[in-house]
C-alpha cells in the first residue's frame, strides 16, 4: 500500500520517469528496516550490540537516493504567466502638438492603438524604429503624425526633408492622402512619385519644392539619374511595408537609393 501510494503521488506530481527507482528506493528501505528489526531481537540477549546492517551497505547509500527521489515528487514549478502589455492611454499623452491633435479628433480617433502608443513617442524622441503590426492598426497614422510634428519645427523649405518609400502606387496615395489629413491644421508640402504616370508633372512638382515624397523605389531612382530630386537634405526616412518591397524584388534599388551615399547623397539622420 506504501508503494502504491508513493507510485500514485509521482504520477501526480508529473515525475514519471523516476517512478521506478522510486520504487527501488522505497523497497531498499523498507528491507533496511526489516533488518534493523531482526538484528535488534539477535541483540536484546546478547552482551554485545551487532551492527543494524552490514558495513558494505550502510543506510548512507541507500537514503539520499531515496530522498532524490521524493524531490522528484513536488509539482513541478508553476509556468510564468506571459501577458501581453496594453498601453491604454489618451492621443493628449503622447507629446502632440494641438493641430494633430485636432485633426486626429476630426477622423473620429479618441484611444490609439497599441502600435500608435507605442511608436509615437519613439519617433518624437528621434530614435530609430522597426515595427509591426496586423493590417488596419493604424502603422502609417502611427509614423505620419510624429513625422509632421517633427518637420513642423522648422520653417518651409524647398529641399525633400522626409522620404517614405512604398511598394506599390495604391500605397503611396494612402499615405499621401494621411500626410493631408492629419496635416489639414499645418499643412506641409508633399508629392507622390511612382511609375506608370507621366513623368514632368512629378518633375514641376518636386521644383516648386516639396518637405515629403512619397516615392516608389523605381521611379526614385529615375529622378535619381535624371537629377530632378535631390536627397541630401533628407532627415526623415521611412520604409513602409519594408518586407513586402524586398519580396517584390526591390533590395537593389533600396540599397542604391540608401545605401550609394556617393551617387545619392542620402543623409538620412532617422530611420522608421
Amino acid at each position: 500500500e506504501f508503494r502504491r501510494v508513493l507510485f500514485r503521488s509521482c504520477v501526480r506530481g508529473h515525475a514519471r520517469v523516476g517512478c521506478e527507482r522510486l520504487v527501488d528506493a522505497t523497497l531498499a528501505v523498507k528491507r533496511h528496516r526489516r533488518r534493523q528489526q531482526r538484528n535488534r531481537g539477535r541483540n536484546r540477549g546478547c552482551g554485545r550490540l551487532r551492527p543494524a546492517v552490514h558495513p558494505s551497505r550502510h543506510p548512507v547509500s541507500v537514503f539520499p537516493a531515496f530522498f532524490n527521489c521524493l524531490n522528484r515528487l513536488e509539482a513541478p514549478p508553476p509556468r510564468p504567466i506571459v501577458q501581453e502589455t496594453v498601453i491604454i492611454t489618451s492621443f493628449d499623452s503622447l507629446g502632440l502638438s494641438a493641430e494633430l491633435l485636432r485633426a486626429v479628433a476630426e477622423q473620429g480617433y479618441t484611444q490609439p492603438t497599441p502600435i500608435q502608443a507605442q511608436a509615437i513617442p519613439v519617433v518624437l524622441g528621434r530614435k530609430d524604429l522597426l515595427a509591426a503590426a496586423q493590417t488596419g492598426t493604424g502603422k502609417t497614422a502611427g509614423f505620419t503624425l510624429p513625422l509632421l510634428q517633427i518637420l513642423n519645427e522648422k520653417g518651409h523649405g524647398k529641399a525633400v526633408r522626409c522620404l517614405i518609400l512604398v511598394p506599390t502606387r495604391e500605397l503611396a496615395a494612402q499615405v499621401q492622402e494621411s500626410v493631408r489629413t492629419y496635416g489639414k491644421y499645418k499643412p506641409r508640402r508633399s508629392t507622390t512619385i511612382f511609375g506608370g504616370v507621366n513623368i514632368n508633372p512629378q518633375v514641376a512638382e518636386l521644383r516648386r519644392g516639396v518637405d515629403i515624397v512619397v516615392a516608389t523605389p523605381g521611379r526614385l531612382l529615375d529622378h535619381v539619374q535624371q537629377k530632378t530630386i535631390d536627397l541630401r537634405h533628407v532627415e526623415i526616412l521611412v520604409l513602409d511595408e519594408a518586407d513586402r518591397m524586398l519580396d517584390m524584388g526591390f533590395i537593389h534599388d533600396i540599397r542604391r537609393i540608401i545605401g550609394d551615399r556617393k551617387s545619392t547623397r542620402l543623409n538620412s539622420s532617422h530611420g522608421y
